[in-house]
Formats: structure tokens, sequence, C-alpha cells
């Protein structure tokens, strides 16, 4: 058991890097093909299409590879009823979405987005099908070899298919019959390795109820459970999703303009990347807290969350500050001059990412100690916060004012949850290390200031800046020999 999951972890990671390189590579590629219009309209859709993924797919996702993992029940019934009801729900979803499609554009102050907003709708149920076989059912079966594949599969399918279709000047439609064909092809292969499996499962199946009466309430029991368990997480999933992705939306609907939208996109692209960095220091620690809370040891997962906490700050902090100092400069490595409006932006959302990311840290510690439904409550005061401070900060300060709502709902997300952990744990931050991090984050990015490096001068600052900050550390003593020996460890052959 161990094994298959520790090979699964290694599968999943490098998986999870071609997904962030392709992810990032298509970005970067886009603004250089696309104009920053256009670029906006790919970010609008962009942001509807995870918003109604993280509705539609969710819940319905990870309920199916739970119950499947925990063979809760027949699992050729689990199979076949998830299936259905992640299609009929997301059938009556595209009809719905399609109906409220010219309502939509209305919002957004665009009538000409009205046919790309359906095509984009129409993608989402694919994907949502697709999601169910790629991380529902392969994971659930274990088949983490053959999950981690596909996901590499599909993103790099997808950038490929995209800039493909753009370089030859079918620009928006072009980047949405890439999604298509890159979500069918992955399906079609998804689904014969699926199958490979299920016929094995067909073969040995559970045995069979005869009692008619006790098949239907056996059916209806599996339904029930089924949107129980699911209909939680598909809230909580989609309270943040829209947290993180609708200012873009509401940028085009209050100042009418596509572009800004593309600047916005850009600005948040390259922000976002420190999450994924240190995402997986989530996924240890979450586990971590369960396995510490179900012992009974309290102390041992409070210090769990003080020390992955003191780790993230210490490299967080210095990532945010280099970037905060010089964001026009650090965005045009990236994007062409003409994105450069985005750099102040940038900056900005450099804040919002740093308390997103400790926000994530808390978010395991809730998981860990049971209490997912904190979380969705969490989220749903935060978006009564953004929406309010959106609709009055946007109209005033553009783009500016969306960054600065951003900042305000991830602090307001990362002081709830601090304030739960806190109550049930005590004190859990070392504050004194806290101090002397801010410190040299603090001296780091005054010089970044500075200092006006471009290009790869400026990635040759990073590193001199990164330099200057861990000396400050040692000065200070905050960097210990078992901090050293931790990260020499990784490197050390086992």
């Amino acid at each position: 058991m161990k094994k298959v999951m520790g090979k699964g972890t290694v599968y999943l990671t490098i998986a999870g890097i071609f997904i962030l390189l392709s992810n990032y590579s298509l970005h970067i590629l886009l603004a250089k093909l696309l104009n920053p219009n256009s670029y906006g309209i790919y970010g609008i859709l962009l942001s509807i299409y995870t918003m109604g993924g993280a509705f539609l797919s969710a819940g319905f996702v990870k309920t199916s590879s739970k119950f499947i993992s925990e063979k809760k029940g027949d699992l050729m019934l689990l199979i076949k009823s998830s299936f259905r009801l992640q299609l009929l729900v997301s059938s009556l979803f595209f009809l719905l979405m399609v109906a409220s499609s010219k309502l939509i554009s209305r919002l957004l102050k665009d009538g000409d987005l009205t046919f790309y907003v359906i095509l984009t709708f129409l993608l989402v149920v694919f994907f949502t099908i697709f999601s169910l076989y790629w991380n529902g059912y392969l994971n659930g079966l274990r088949m983490f070899k053959e999950q981690a594949f596909m996901g590499a599969v599909h993103s790099i399918l997808k950038a490929t298919l995209v800039i493909f279709f753009v370089f030859f000047g079918f620009e928006i439609f072009g980047v949405l019959l890439g999604y298509f064909l890159a979500i069918i092809i992955s399906l079609f292969f998804c689904i014969i390795l699926f199958n490979r499996k299920y016929n094995l499962i067909k073969n040995n199946p559970s045995p069979p109820i005869t009692n008619h009466s006790k098949v239907i309430t056996s059916r209806n029991n599996a339904l029930k459970d089924f949107l129980k368990f699911s209909i939680p997480i598909t809230l909580s999933a989609l309270v943040f999703t829209v947290i993180k992705n609708v200012n873009v939306l509401l940028i085009k609907s209050f100042l009418t303009k596509n572009i800004f939208a593309g600047y916005y996109t850009a600005a948040t692209t390259l922000s976002n990347f420190p999450i994924f960095i240190f995402g997986s220091l989530s996924f240890t620690l979450m586990p971590s807290i369960s396995k510490a809370l179900s012992n009974n040891n309290k102390l041992l997962a409070k210090r769990y969350i003080t020390q992955s906490l003191r780790y993230l700050v210490m490299a967080l902090f210095p990532l945010s500050a280099l970037i905060i100092s010089s964001a026009s400069r650090f965005l045009n490595i990236f994007y062409p001059l003409e994105y450069s409006p985005a750099g102040p932006i940038l900056g900005i959302l450099m804040i919002h990412t740093t308390f997103w990311a400790i926000f994530t840290i808390f978010t395991a510690v809730l998981m860990g100690y049971g209490k997912p439904r904190i979380e969705t409550f969490i989220g749903l005061i935060t978006l009564f916060i953004l929406f309010p401070l959106s609709f009055f900060l946007i109209p005033l300060f553009g783009m500016v004012g969306a960054a600065i709502s951003s900042v305000a709902s991830s602090f307001v997300c990362m002081s709830l949850a601090g304030f739960y952990i806190h109550k049930k744990f005590g004190n859990f931050v070392s504050w004194r290390s806290t101090l002397k991090i801010s410190f040299s984050s603090l001296i780091i990015l005054l010089l970044g200031f500075f200092w006006k490096g471009t290009g790869i001068i400026l990635l040759l600052e990073f590193v001199l800046l990164l330099v200057i900050y861990f000396c400050l550390l040692l000065i200070l003593n905050e960097i210990k020999k078992k901090d050293l020996n931790l990260v020499l460890s990784f490197f050390k052959k086992k």
C-alpha cells in the first residue's frame, strides 16, 4: 500500500510539473501571438471555463474517487451511477447556460461574446466527463501512473493544439478548438485505459442482490450518499474558484474594454506561480495533522503547523519582495512590452498571493482537523466582502481597484482561518522568526527598488538579493543547523 502511494505521489508530482510548464508556456506564447485585446477575451473565457469546471467537476469527481477507492458498495453501480449523474447534471447545466448566454454577454457589456460563451460552456461539459474518468475513476482505482500520464498528455496536447491553431490565424476560435480537441483525444485514451481495469471488475463483480426491492434501495442509497458527500465539496470549490477568478469578469463588465482584462490576466498568471510551487506543502501537512490528532497528540499537530508556516514564510516572503520591487521589469521578461500596464497590478497581486498561500496552509490544517465546513463558511464570508469591494473599487480605480479587492479578500480568508486555528491550537506562530524573516525581506525589497536591471541582469540581481537575504538570516541566527540539514537531506542519496 505504502509503495503504491509513494509511486503514485512521484507520478502525480511529475505530471504536475508538466501541467504547470504547459499552462505557463501556453499563456506566454498566446500573449505573443495575440494582441492584449484578444488575450483579454481569452482571459474572460478562461475564467468562465474555470468556474464552470469547478461547479461541475469538483464534487462529483472527488466523490467518485473516494467511494471507488473505499469500495463503498457495488463498484459497477458506483461507476454507472456517477457517470449518469454527471452527464445529466452537465447537460442541464449546459442548456441553462445556453439560455443565459445573451444575459451573460450583456453583463459583460459585449454582445460579440455570446457565441464564444456558448462554446466555452460546451467545453466545460466535455471537460467534466474527461475529469470524471481522469481524476475520478483512474484515481479511485489507484491507477496513479495512468492518471499522471493522462494529465501530462492533456496539458501538452492543449498547449500544442492551441498554439498551432492560433499561429495559423484562428485566434480565439482556434483557442477553443485546441481546448476541445485536447479534451476529446485525452478522453478517448482515458476510456481505453479505464476499460482495461473496468473489464476486470466486470468479470469479478460483487455478489448480486437478488431481491428487486433491495436493488432499488441500494441504488437510492448510493445516489443519496453520493450527493450528500459531493454537494459540500462542490460548494466549497465553486466559492473559492469564484474568489480567485471573478475579478477578470468584473473588470470586463465595469471597464468594458477587453484590453484591461488582458492586462489583468497577465498579472494574475505570473502572480499565481508561487501557489503552484508551495502548494505541495499543504498535501503533506494535511495527513500529518490528521494522523497526529487521531493519536490525540495535539502538541505534535501544533508543531507541524508552526514548522510548515515558518518554512513557507521563509521562502515566500523574499520571493514576493523580489517581484514586488521589480514587477514591471519581471513581467516584461515573459510578456511583450505592450503588457507593461500590468506591471503595477502584478506587484499588488503578489501581496494577494502571499496571503492566499498562507491561507492554503491553513485550509490543510482545517481539513486535517476534520473541519472542511469551516473553510466553506470562510469562503462565503469572503465572497460577501469581495463583491461589494470590487463593485466600489473597480469603477473608481480600475484594475488597481480589482487587485486591492483581491488583496482584501485573501487577507480576510487568511485572518479568519488563522483565528479559528488559534482558538483550537493556541499560539502557533513563531513571531520572533516571522519578524526576522520580514525584516530581511524588507531589506531586499528596498534594494530591489533601487536596482534597475532588466532581462538576464534582473535575474542575476534576484540571485544576489537572495544571497543577501540568506546572509541576513544567518546573521540574525534564524537559519539554524537543523534547517541546513533538512535542505541537504533532499540531495543525499538514499
